[in-house]
């Protein structure tokens, strides 16, 4: 039934073609005027038809209809026809129904929209809910960094009596002197992802008036320097510290959750590879300084590229999508951008562009 429908509107769209009759408007002799389209959008087809005849160009364009049993879409794709001299003398079209692609599209965009609402709310709770512990942490951590000195000299003065007290290692006290700021730096570091988190969710960076004059090197040492890096993987990183160095308006903690996110990404797909690699490399042009990081993973298909900058947009099962929304998000607060370029089973680049000073 189908075919002789299309068929038969074929046909109709032939008999009216050298009066320069639509095909869509053809397609309308199948159905009632009451079935077509209402208000300016019958308006708005026959203008594309005026427009492909008299630019004698053709056109494929998306096209909507309101119909009986309701608004559908039509993928439509209109040429020009000519004459011996290359007139236009009327015009050719073909319409694609794509009435359910569309409504499984917004429908996969309003899943889309919930799962990032609930997200939110989920990451903003959990974010809250942690600064209340690492908080007290904090307030401990820094009880014990006030009485240490004194129970370290009240053990020293009690070897020094020869009082029966057990022995601690040298490198073991050495230690333990340092675990205070090891726990500081921990909750510094933990509040830092938590508050990457609600940025991503409030999607603005809060402080931008504390950003001031870094240096890039410097950024990225302290990344490295800072990261935990599995057995050997520390290895795979190349970079010239005696490339032309610059420095950036941006803040150097948030630069270093950057490169953290960068190589978390490349560290996890680089993971089972033979030879892995990853290069950081500086480039100047006109308008930027730019950090290109990049490694020899698997790369990104096609398909995917486009979104991986969306927040909560992951395609790993164990991704939160937040990492690269993040890095985006940061280095639009710096006035630049990041880009990234694949190629599928050669390599991965991100290319921060940072603003020249």
């Amino acid at each position: 039934m189908r075919l002789q429908q299309q068929i038969q509107t074929l046909n109709l769209a032939n008999n009216f073609l050298l009066n320069g009759v639509s095909f869509l408007e053809t397609l309308c002799a199948l159905k009632t005027l009451t079935e077509m389209m209402v208000s300016g959008i019958a308006r708005d087809i026959v203008a594309v038809d005026d427009e492909v005849m008299k630019a004698g160009q053709s056109v494929i364009t998306e096209e909507h209809a309101e119909m009986s049993n309701g608004p559908g879409y039509y993928l439509s794709h209109k040429v020009p026809l000519k004459d011996s001299r290359g007139e236009v003398i009327g015009m050719l079209g073909i319409s694609f129904d794509i009435t359910e692609q569309k409504k499984m599209q917004e429908k996969l965009q309003r899943t889309h929209e919930e799962k990032v609402e609930t997200m939110k709310a989920l990451a903003g709770t959990i974010a809250h809910e942690l600064k209340t512990p690492l908080a007290t942490i904090h307030s401990i951590s820094q009880g014990i960094q006030n009485y240490f000195p004194q129970i370290i000299n009240g053990y020293q003065l009690a070897k020094e009596a020869e009082l029966p007290v057990e022995n601690i290692r040298p490198s073991v006290f050495k230690t333990l002197v340092s675990i205070p700021d090891a726990i500081k730096d921990v909750i510094n570091s933990t509040n830092t992802v938590i508050n990457m988190i609600l940025m991503n969710i409030r999607e603005e960076i809060h402080h931008k008036d504390k950003f001031k004059k870094c240096n890039i090197v410097d950024s990225i040492n302290d990344a490295l320097n800072a990261y935990c890096f599995a057995d050997g993987m520390r290895q795979c990183i190349a970079w010239d510290q005696t490339q032309a160095d610059f420095s950036y308006f941006g803040d150097n903690l948030l630069t270093k959750h950057i490169l953290f996110n960068l190589l978390n990404n490349s560290l996890f797909y680089l993971a089972n590879s033979p030879d892995p690699k990853i290069t950081i490399e500086f480039k100047k042009t006109d308008h930027n300084n730019l950090v290109i990081f990049r490694d020899n993973g698997p790369g990104i298909p096609k398909e995917i590229l486009p979104n991986i900058f969306e927040r909560f947009f992951s395609h790993r099962k164990t991704g939160t999508g937040i990492g690269l929304a993040f890095c985006k998000l940061v280095m639009e607060s710096y006035g630049g951008e990041i880009v990234c370029d694949s190629e599928v089973g050669k390599y991965t680049a991100f290319i921060l562009k940072f603003p020249l000073l």
